[in-house]
């Protein structure tokens, strides 16, 4: 019995995949292993709460900029 615990991501970060989903391959010893983290440090799971995909990662970011640049702008232009 061994206690290597797998670092296969679960399916459901897969497919879809997950746009914080990173697939590295590890070789040790001329053996490939695959070795996929999140980029949230958090363990992968399914069901997990932080699943989008990258489209949706984007849409994210782009709304965040959005709002960004709406709070720098001077109060006069916004008609206030």
């Amino acid at each position: 019995m061994s206690c290597h615990q797998s670092s296969i991501a679960p399916k459901t970060c897969r497919a879809p995949r997950c746009g914080y989903l990173h697939e590295n391959t590890v070789t040790i010893g001329g053996k490939s292993e695959p070795d996929h983290r999140c980029a949230h440090d958090v363990p992968m799971h399914p069901a997990c709460a932080w699943h989008r995909t990258p489209e949706q990662i984007k849409a994210i970011v782009a709304q965040e900029q959005m709002t960004a640049q709406r709070v720098r702008e001077p109060f006069g232009k916004r008609g206030l």
